[in-house]
């Protein structure tokens, strides 16, 4: 058991202790500046439009990209920022001191892919409308977080979206004397289901900059089995998929281009309430009991979470809560596991690392250093150290 710092465990009800600096990076380690220096080692983060909290140059200086997520999209392929374009603008202004930064905006994401099916049939009114918002806030490029394409028709038409978002976003570039080419990136599925049925992702990856790997998304109280939101490896699972190693492992035997990844590291974490036994032989990976067909929880962001005791799990790299007395458990992501990750992706040669979302750190950009620490020692190779 690995004890983060002693506090009483008040976990997830209305008040919240601010969990104060860990100190997980070794002393007088050195951190890379990316946004200011250029640096090639991705790290892409997204920022939301609804968040309280401004981007800070603090952030801005240890990105490569930032990413402000979401414009809502209509079925007819309009778009527009519900905050009036308040977050992109501030974004824009912090980002202007640091010109190595790329901004971009994504659209989509769990609450507005519901149109993606139609638009992309027949994207030309969407191509134009994402044209105008990138000219109207002089950005870098757009990311597209289509949650999911499923269909055989979805497929198709989401690699023939990007096939022509990409010949417009090039020949625009022309149009506007641009010197940089724009970037193109899609947030990707982590799941067998989704990514079988819906994603072609050698026809994709011909046509973006990179992928954000949505590798955060294999436990929630969609169902009952607790876990972490982001194990690095699946042993003790009742499923061996849901981990972060069977993600890129399938992206990067499907694709051959494991530089093109970024695997995706979330700033919160998942919790439950009314949980109870081992769903197997792995404290970890418990069962929650559902009060009138759901499951009680949700999540928490980083900045929330209330310093306390924690089990660590040294197979998955990630530490977890699970408070028996009161039945509640909650798994997150700290300094020492995004570490872990970091070395991971040196190892198979994975392009990036990416966030969702900066606006969940603490006050420090404890995570966020983490994360660019763990950028440091990427490789720039797409040499495939996965089993295929």
């Amino acid at each position: 058991m690995t004890q983060l710092r002693k506090f009483s465990f008040f976990l997830l009800s209305t008040i919240f202790v601010h969990l104060s600096n860990l100190p997980f990076l070794c002393s007088g380690s050195t951190i890379s500046s990316s946004g200011s220096s250029g640096s090639s080692n991705r790290v892409v983060g997204y920022y939301t439009t609804w968040s309280k909290r401004p981007f800070s140059a603090s952030q801005a200086q240890l990105l490569t990209h930032v990413i402000v997520a979401f414009p809502t999209m209509n079925s007819d392929g309009s778009l527009s920022f519900r905050d009036g374009g308040r977050r992109i603008t501030q974004v824009k202004q912090i980002a202007a001191s640091y010109p190595s930064l790329k901004v971009m905006f994504s659209m989509g994401g769990s609450g507005n892919s519901q149109y993606f099916s139609t638009v992309a049939a027949n994207p030309t009114t969407l191509i134009i409308n994402i044209l105008n918002i990138i000219d109207k806030y002089n950005l870098d490029g757009v990311d597209i977080d289509w949650e999911n394409p499923t269909t055989v028709a979805d497929k198709s038409n989401y690699v023939s979206l990007m096939q022509q978002l990409r010949s417009a976003l090039d020949q625009h570039q022309v149009a506007t004397s641009r010197s940089a080419e724009y970037v193109l990136s899609f947030a990707g599925a982590s799941g067998q289901r989704a990514l079988d049925s819906g994603y072609d992702l050698t026809g994709l990856l011909n046509y973006v900059d990179f992928v954000n790997v949505r590798t955060y998304a294999y436990y929630g109280t969609w169902n009952a089995y607790t876990g972490p939101r982001s194990p690095l490896y699946g042993a003790g699972a009742r499923d061996q998929r849901l981990n972060v190693d069977w993600t890129l492992n399938y992206y990067a035997c499907k694709t051959g281009k494991p530089s093109k990844l970024n695997l995706g590291i979330p700033f919160y974490g998942p919790y439950w309430q009314n949980v109870g036994g081992m769903a197997g032989s792995d404290p970890m990976y418990r069962v929650a009991t559902a009060i009138h067909g759901q499951y009680a929880g949700g999540t928490i962001a980083w900045k929330d979470i209330p310093s306390t005791s924690a089990s660590w799990h040294d197979v998955a790299k990630v530490p977890y809560i699970y408070d028996s007395a009161n039945k509640k458990y909650l798994g997150f992501e700290n300094p020492a596991s995004i570490g872990y990750k970091g070395q991971y992706a040196a190892q198979k040669n994975i392009g990036g690392l990416m966030i969702w979302a900066l606006d969940q750190d603490d006050d420090q950009f404890s995570m966020l250093k983490a994360v660019a620490q763990g950028a440091s020692g990427l490789q720039k190779s797409d040499v495939i150290n996965y089993t295929c």
